[in-house]
């Protein structure tokens, strides 16, 4: 029987579509709540701590969505309390302390992004990459299930 293309997809030597670009396709991970397993641990970071706990209360099957989801609480949740800190006090004072106040600021936000760039690729590929005090915090509520390649940050 042979076998339907696959819109979109191109056997890089041949040029044609279909399945033969690759032979063994894994069947894509769905998650208790019906969205795919790669897709569920990015999204456990799109709104820090408050999807975190989101998916951390909506998913119950999946350990490893609930390891994205409450690292990405934890990780992010210094970076939610205090950013908008920045924006709603008013501070007066002097040039000197307005300059840190303000490089603090600036530094938490940079440094929220950097660590989204740094953890977004590995939930995608459904890694399990930890933070190193958080990482090793997490790792004591929700236990590894060794289906997916771990990360140690911290040199262990």
């Amino acid at each position: 029987m042979p076998k339907e293309p696959v819109a979109g997809i191109k056997d890089q030597a041949s040029g044609d579509e279909g399945p033969d670009r690759m032979k063994v396709m894994a069947e894509v991970e769905k998650s208790s709540l019906g969205i795919d397993a790669d897709l569920a641990c990015v999204l456990c970071y799109a709104a820090g701590p408050f999807s975190g706990g989101l998916m951390l209360l909506l998913e119950r099957r999946d350990v490893l969505i609930r390891f994205h989801a409450a690292q990405s609480c934890l990780l992010f949740l210094p970076s939610a309390l205090l950013i908008p800190l920045f924006f709603l006090v008013p501070v007066p004072g002097s040039p000197v302390f307005l300059f840190f106040y303000y490089a603090f600021g600036a530094f938490l936000g940079i440094g929220t992004i950097a660590l989204l760039v740094w953890i977004l690729p590995a939930a995608y590929r459904m890694e399990r990459k930890r933070a190193s005090f958080v990482g090793r915090w997490v790792d004591r509520w929700i236990p590894d299930d060794k289906r997916s390649e771990s990360y140690k940050i911290s040199g262990e």
